[in-house]
């Protein structure tokens, strides 16, 4: 079934029985159909990851991701099919890079996350909160969230920075690798680059799904 009837078809029934106008049925259609696919798509991503053996790691990518750009705002791609398959493989290949390097020093990873927090930092200043087309903010929007972003960004590395101080190294060094690199990826995807980048995938993968689909026909 369709996830765009499905949600249609929750939203007119809770409708009808709440004696709403088409307006109000309509949210309802977007908040089930946000709903529904954020579900689908957790329960795809991490089912991979704990076939895959990195559930740990993508669900430390998936928080620090989440929490950025649910702040930041960021690029998507033109439909749900293409958000997902890009964002799974971003997130589990990430997971597999972040489970194979570990640190043994903190002279090594001290140094890494405080490049990270200042990269991220001077994006944020710059570029957040990153729009797209059918989500315009007002400036007074972009101020707050702007603020909350960079507040997010300090949190994030004084949280990383307590983890490296109370647990052993050895233990929790692939899960701040995992961290760091769903960081740096959200800032880079509120650039002007991360836009042109996802939107050139975006548009590739458009191109190999239809090409499929006329060869079907």
């Amino acid at each position: 079934m369709n996830l765009r009837f499905l949600s249609q078809k929750l939203a007119h029934s809770l409708g009808n029985k709440l004696y709403y106008d088409q307006d109000h049925v309509d949210v309802l259609r977007y908040g089930f159909e946000v709903i529904i696919t954020g579900l689908l798509k957790m329960f795809i991503l991490f089912s991979l990851a704990f076939l895959l053996g990195i559930l740990p790691h993508v669900l430390v990518i998936f928080v620090t991701s989440g929490v950025y750009r649910l702040l930041s705002g960021g690029v998507h791609c033109a439909t749900y099919g293409r958000c997902l398959l890009l964002g799974l493989v971003i997130f589990l290949g990430m997971g597999k890079l972040a489970q194979s390097l570990t640190f043994t020093s903190f002279v090594t990873i001290i140094p890494i996350l405080a490049c990270i927090t200042l990269i991220s930092l001077f994006i944020s200043l710059k570029w957040a909160p990153a729009e797209t087309k059918n989500k315009p903010l007002s400036l007074q929007e972009k101020s707050k969230l702007k603020k909350l972003t960079l507040i997010w960004i300090f949190i994030w590395a004084i949280l990383i920075t307590t983890c490296l101080l109370i647990f052993p190294l050895s233990q929790i060094s692939s899960l701040v690798m995992a961290s760091m690199l769903a960081h740096i990826t959200q800032a880079l995807s509120l650039t002007p680059t991360g836009y042109r980048v996802v939107g050139f995938i975006d548009k590739l993968m458009g191109s190999i799904f239809k090409e499929r689909r006329e060869a079907n026909v």
